[in-house]
């Protein structure tokens, strides 16, 4: 026979079958289910979320029975008194037969889950290896506390639980409304930023179709230059021949010969030095034309330079605004955090007050964001307007 402690379930308590721990010298463990340890009557695991991995641990050290909270974030309590902090390890605090015992403390979940997440709440009984029943705790002792007391605080935790549920639906319900009307004024900014975005993309887009037809035609009169050069040596070339023909046969032709031969040279002479004169003529204006293209490029250069510089400062100006509305939805999101963390610690001294004025904190910086989407509503228009007239005035160039 071996000493043992048997655990009954409380009203209160996340539902349990009733345990019966065998203690020698090894010791207890009290841990949440996992595929590893299921719920047994004979171990101390629980199909209970409040719980930790490691809870705490039953041991029995010289006929005295004993209870350690092994750091748990939800605390082990001795008829209604914690062990420790959470996070931290408890000393070995001696347990009596018809203490209570409560691993954990109920909090409140979605409501997919019933609303409240259950601890587990039993009162022990301890006998001796030889059956006879360990004794209650004296009245002197400090964690001692009365049945009706421990019940009592028990409502009294319930009520408390009842208050958090109604200002938590209070506050869900007015949050979800504001946060759908913030979530729909981001998409549509962000649409507006999109349709900009495309503007922006088709803009430049024509502005270098128009670079790519003046670099044609530039290229055209460099051509056309390199046209002229060479038919100017051909004429030179021409000329030469003509002079080397005329001495090679002129003592071979007759006076009258030589003057008609002379006569035709002279016309094919004269048509070459008009076609020079006329190619001259035509390289001087499309030389002209391409000093005045040579100056529109430039000064399309530069507005296409201060264009790019315009993008950019928009680009980074919407960029900042979105980033600054996405840090007010994270800061948002953050007094949401920071409220239910609030809740859990006052969870045994509520005070309503305090809750109210969390709940109009965030009203009124709901209230900020909305005015800030829309004076950056108002940024966004002033900026429609104002690529509007760059486009009109590229297209009044362009023409």
């Amino acid at each position: 026979m071996t000493a043992k402690i048997t655990l009954s379930s409380e009203p209160g308590s996340a539902k349990f079958s009733d345990r019966v721990l065998l203690l020698d010298q090894n010791r207890v463990r009290v841990s949440r289910s996992s595929t590893e340890d299921k719920p047994e009557t004979d171990n101390a695991v629980f199909d209970c979320r409040v719980l930790s991995k490691s809870q705490a641990v039953f041991s029995l050290v010289d006929e005295k029975f004993y209870l350690r909270d092994n750091g748990s974030s939800n605390g082990t309590f001795i008829n209604n008194f914690r062990l420790s902090q959470a996070g931290k390890k408890s000393e070995e605090t001696e347990i009596y037969s018809q203490d209570t015992i409560r691993f954990g403390f109920q909090f409140e979940t979605d409501k997919t889950d019933g609303g409240i997440a259950k601890c587990i709440i039993s009162r022990i009984q301890i006998y001796f290896a030889d059956g006879t029943e360990f004794p209650e705790r004296a009245v002197s002792d400090k964690f001692f506390r009365c049945k009706e007391d421990v019940c009592g605080q028990e409502k009294s935790n319930h009520h408390q639980e009842d208050i958090i549920d109604q200002l938590v639906d209070i506050e869900t319900h007015n949050y979800g409304k504001e946060n759908e009307i913030l979530k729909e004024t981001v998409a549509n900014l962000e649409k507006k930023l999109k349709t900009k975005q495309n503007e922006n993309i088709n803009l430049l887009e024509k502005i270098a179709n128009i670079s790519n037809d003046e670099l044609h035609r530039v290229s055209e009169m460099y051509h056309l230059k390199e046209a002229i050069e060479c038919q100017k040596l051909k004429s030179i070339k021409l000329e030469d021949e003509l002079a080397v023909k005329l001495k090679e046969h002129i003592g071979n032709l007759n006076a009258k010969d030589l003057q008609n031969e002379l006569e035709e040279t002279r016309k094919a002479l004269k048509s070459t030095t008009e076609e020079i004169c006329f190619i001259r003529e035509k390289s001087k204006v499309e030389g002209e034309t391409m000093k005045i293209k040579d100056k529109e490029i430039s000064k399309l250069s530069i507005y296409l330079a201060d264009l790019e510089d315009y993008k950019m400062k928009v680009s980074e100006e919407e960029s900042d605004t979105h980033i600054q509305m996405k840090k007010e939805i994270t800061e948002l999101t953050n007094l949401v955090q920071k409220d239910k963390e609030l809740k859990e610690v006052k969870y045994v001294n509520l005070k309503s007050n305090k809750e109210n004025e969390t709940v109009h904190k965030i009203q009124i910086e709901m209230k900020r964001v909305l005015n800030q989407i829309a004076e950056d509503e108002e940024t966004i228009l002033k900026k429609d307007q104002t690529i509007i007239e760059l486009v009109n005035n590229i297209k009044d160039e362009h023409d």
